[in-house]
């Protein structure tokens, strides 16, 4: 989906037409800063430690722009982008090594998921995660919460192309 669908489709919306362009996808999309928002308000009054909540935040929001920067509208991957929210919960006090088991598991269990080769998303995981964990400490959370999605992406891709190369 073009950025011409995407004002077309929500134009639509705002006359009241609905969504006849078949564009569902960008509700969910454009809707998710207020999620985040909205999910973060409810687990800080349940009593989840704010530094919990500000770590999965910044997962999620860094997954969701790298996704938004790098892929079309309708390849937003709603299954990374909440795997990436829990990531980042669970491992707000893990250091490198847990970072990188955590980003191995959330690798893998994202490919079974979406139906991808669970090998390269589980060695990418494990690379970004920890080197995210390694920025973070250096350079604050958000800058080594980039710097992980975009490890572990790119990653994931070099061993994908590679194992497809090597099995020709």
């Amino acid at each position: 989906m073009n950025r011409e669908e995407v004002i077309e489709a929500f134009g639509e919306l705002i006359k009241g037409k609905g969504m006849s362009t078949g564009s569902t996808e960008i509700v969910y999309i454009y809707s998710a800063p207020g999620v985040i928002v909205g999910a973060a308000a409810v687990a800080i009054e349940a009593g989840v430690p704010v530094a919990i909540v500000q770590s999965s935040v910044i997962s999620a929001g860094s997954n969701g722009v790298y996704q938004l920067i790098n892929k079309p509208l309708d390849q937003f991957n709603l299954t990374d982008f909440s795997l990436s929210a829990i990531t980042g919960a669970a491992g707000s006090k893990f250091g490198v090594v847990g970072n990188s088991i955590l980003g191995g598991s959330s690798g893998f269990v994202s490919s079974l998921i979406n139906g991808k080769d669970p090998v390269s998303s589980t060695i990418g995981g494990v690379i970004g995660g920890g080197s995210g964990s390694v920025v973070d400490k250096v350079a604050g959370p958000i800058v080594g919460s980039i710097i992980s999605e975009a490890v572990s992406d790119n990653a994931t891709d070099y061993i994908s192309d590679d194992m497809k190369q090597t099995n020709k």
